[in-house]
């Protein structure tokens, strides 16, 4: 966590649990899938998974491709029921459950059921993603996707910045675009700490799209630093492969393959993986920021930092304590 300004603040010794000050930024690093309503699934999420309604469908697996958990972490947090006949929660992680478990909770390599989420503020959460994607879909273009007008021919997204990569198109462009034989990112000299595809569109599918990502668009290393930010999407469809992580905390979304990288939405249909890595990308804010915490399940003692920060200026990146609060417009300074 990088920040500057004048803070005054008292060292604090927390005895009982872990305050963790959250950011969307620190939220989309930590849980690899958030649904603010219900998801209903068959598949599998390598990573931690928040779903704040029910938790619906016939099995699912979470967790599976992490490191062991230590001290109770918590894999699965489900805000309302599980329906399901068979859940699995994996390495040995947690799951806390504010509703019935109606069929069975396989918590393998250890782990409990904790029949509590009071300490998870669910409207925060929500507000706070919502309002990033907001935040990102005004910021100005720096970037931009050259793509086929005619058959037929590959598409390319050619990276304009350093500091953060920004593209603003529109979802026909690209993803009913039946013209594109395949697409990459082109980063023509730079190398941004964040790439923001602001994606225009209520109704967005891939259907008509022939072509896949290739190159640099499928290396681990770029995935984590995009975002797909549909910003006003009321529906997304997927039938290919996701490059990066989803953000559209307004949309039901429905997929058929993986996406790689971490999932934000209003409601979910899943037909297919969620897989790591989850997003890792910076993006600058100045702002006057107020620290507020949201509290979560600890293991110990831990010391933190609470104070009033009068004049930041504030990265928000991946560490797992960063400070809380609603974003303004980001600069590149």
């Amino acid at each position: 966590m990088r920040f500057v300004g004048t803070i005054c603040g008292v060292l604090a010794v927390l005895t009982t649990s872990a305050t963790a000050f959250s950011s969307p930024l620190t939220l989309m690093s930590e849980y690899n899938l958030i649904v603010f309503n219900n998801l209903t699934t068959d598949s599998e999420v390598e990573g931690k998974a928040m779903i704040m309604g029910d938790l619906n469908g016939p099995a699912s697996n979470y967790a599976i491709h992490l490191d062991s958990a230590q001290g109770g972490e918590l894999g699965l947090v489900v805000g309302g029921d599980i329906n399901s006949q068979n859940i699995n929660v994996n390495q040995g992680y947690s799951v806390a459950l504010g509703g019935d478990a109606n069929g069975n909770i396989n918590l393998n390599g250890g782990g409990s059921l904790l029949r509590d989420v009071t300490d998870f503020d669910f409207a925060d959460i929500q507000q706070q993603l919502s309002d990033f994607s907001v935040s990102l879909s005004e910021l100005e273009s720096n970037s931009n996707l050259i793509a086929p007008t005619v058959c037929c021919g590959p598409a390319s997204l050619l990276i304009g910045a350093d500091d953060i990569a920004v593209f603003n198109i529109d979802g026909e462009s690209l993803f009913s675009n039946s013209f594109i034989q395949q697409f990459d990112v082109d980063f023509g000299g730079f190398d941004p700490a964040a790439i923001v595809i602001n994606v225009a569109g209520t109704d967005i599918s891939d259907a008509a799209l022939a072509g896949n990502a290739v190159g640099q668009l499928v290396n681990d290393n770029v995935r984590e630093r995009i975002v797909w930010n549909f910003f006003e999407a009321e529906t997304i469809s997927l039938n290919k492969l996701l490059n990066g992580s989803l953000l559209a905390p307004y949309a039901h979304l429905t997929n058929s393959t993986p996406i790689e990288g971490s999932v934000v939405v209003s409601s979910f249909q899943q037909n297919g993986e969620i897989h790591l890595p989850t997003f890792s990308g910076e993006v600058t804010f100045d702002q006057e920021v107020p620290f507020t915490p949201i509290n979560e399940p600890g293991t110990g003692s831990v010391l933190l930092f609470a104070g009033l920060i009068l004049l930041a200026r504030r990265v928000w990146r991946s560490p797992w304590i960063t400070p809380l609060g609603r974003s303004s417009q980001p600069s590149f300074a």
